[in-house]
């Protein structure tokens, strides 16, 4: 946790890195700037070189001879026609991509992390095996797919937000561990993720492609697989709680239209374990971590940390 929030913290200040506009005057002097608030008669602006870049200045309109923007638009303020630069502006802001519009996108990733073995899951097995020095194994790789949506909230296209439905999917052998005693034991148990999320993001580049990005969310997630004791095999099944879910990274606008994106997450979640049983009325039963000493249920914890690394390809549509 203490690594997590540490990558938190350091992508929270990088969002000083500001993008850049850039005024043409008519005396001839070119000014790199932030743009702050444009009205029909001044516009007010902060300088992006240090040391002066939390003072925030004003201009004339009249005074104004070009603004490039960092997004490729150009407008042109040597004739100031107040009717003129407003629908220059939009054509040309609309031409560059800035006006408001909706993006989806479609992918898949790949996650890699640690499971928390804080459970009783460990208990259980070393009790059947008669061996506490038993430890637990499988696979930390998974896989998933991907769909979401966003649009910019301002038509500079600095700060994002939407959100996204992802479906993780663990390989059956994600808990994987097998042993011999009185015939052969073994555990192998998967599990499938649907994680809602929202997310916002700020850019940390000119380009304005690097973005910082923050998912928050909620997942559910449904267990698989099967328990063998003493060469009986148990088909078993749990599904999850609604719980919580972080995520912080970057997200790379290689082209308009393929993002590359990296994650590190936090997830929270603990499934109890029920199998299939003849012999109960409802047709499922649960194991006792330790049937001689309590009635205790097992419970795997599939709580932890990962690392997420993903392609996607995004669609654009433009809002009225």
């Amino acid at each position: 946790m203490k690594a997590l929030f540490f990558c938190f913290s350091l992508l929270f200040f990088s969002t000083n890195l500001l993008a850049q506009d850039t005024l043409f005057m008519k005396n001839g002097t070119t000014i790199p700037v932030e743009i702050i608030e444009k009205g029909e008669v001044e516009l007010k602006y902060k300088k992006t070189t240090p040391p002066e870049s939390v003072a925030i200045y004003s201009v004339f309109i009249t005074d104004i001879a070009s603004i490039h923007y960092t997004n490729g638009a150009v407008i042109d303020y040597s004739k100031y026609d107040p009717e003129s630069i407003k629908k220059q502006e939009k054509e040309s802001l609309k031409a560059a991509g800035s006006v408001s519009s909706m993006r989806f996108t479609f992918g898949v990733s790949g996650n890699y992390g640690n499971r928390n073995e804080d459970d009783n899951l460990k208990l259980f097995w070393r009790f059947w095996n008669n061996d506490n020095r038993l430890e637990m194994a499988g696979n930390k790789s998974s896989y998933a797919f991907n769909l979401g949506f966003g649009t910019a909230l301002d038509g500079n296209k600095r700060n994002w937000f939407g959100g996204a439905l992802q479906l993780l999917f663990t390989p059956s052998d994600a808990i994987h561990v097998s042993n011999y005693y009185y015939g052969a034991n073994e555990i192998k148990l998967k599990m499938f993720y649907m994680n809602i999320m929202f997310f916002y993001g700020h850019t940390l580049n000119h380009k304005k492609n690097l973005l910082l990005m923050f998912d928050p969310g909620i997942e559910m997630g449904n267990m698989g697989g099967f328990i063998k004791i003493y060469d009986t095999s148990y088909k078993v099944s749990g599904t999850s709680k609604i719980t919580a879910h972080l995520a912080t990274g970057l997200d790379w606008i290689i082209s308009k239209r393929i993002i590359a994106s990296l994650r590190v997450g936090q997830r929270f979640m603990k499934v109890k374990e029920f199998h299939k049983s003849t012999t109960s009325k409802t047709g499922y039963a649960s194991f006792n971590v330790n049937p001689i000493a309590n009635d205790d249920q097992v419970i795997v914890n599939w709580s932890g940390t990962y690392i997420n690394v993903g392609l996607s390809f995004a669609l654009y549509k433009i809002l009225k």
